[in-house]
């Protein structure tokens, strides 16, 4: 009796759609994994792009006082590094420079220096040492 209610059309109908139920949630989940896994890929590739593009950046910078149309004597420009890239003196003025390439910004720091600069927040001390 047991065999027949198992060979039941309705009954396989109902394995049937049971079994492709699960089959589909396997698959679903599968797609859901590989997903996050591109996705962090990704997100790492894009880290590394940047990466690479704040090394350029870095490096290019040490050439451009080297340049032709770098517009004073370049033997009057000291670099710094950080928090700027380095002062221009000048007979007339010291200037201070950050050298930018592609799409990059001034950071907070940077930024700072240029306000303290145009309110004239600049100041010249001699230390003695005895």
């Amino acid at each position: 009796m047991n065999i027949e209610v198992i060979m039941n059309p309705m009954s396989i109908i109902f394995l049937t759609l049971f079994i492709i139920l699960i089959i589909s949630w396997a698959i679903i989940i599968l797609l859901i994994k590989n997903n996050v896994n591109k996705r962090k890929q990704i997100s790492d590739l894009d880290k590394r792009k940047r990466s690479q593009s704040t090394l350029y950046g870095q490096i290019t910078e040490q050439f451009i006082p080297f340049m032709d149309s770098f517009p004073w004597d370049r033997k009057n420009f000291k670099f710094l590094g950080k928090p700027i890239d380095g002062i221009q003196f000048e007979k007339e003025k010291i200037i201070f420079i950050e050298f930018k390439t592609a799409n990059s910004t001034l950071n907070s720091d940077q930024r700072n220096i240029r306000e303290l600069v145009k309110s004239g927040k600049v100041e010249f001390e001699l230390i003695k040492l005895k």
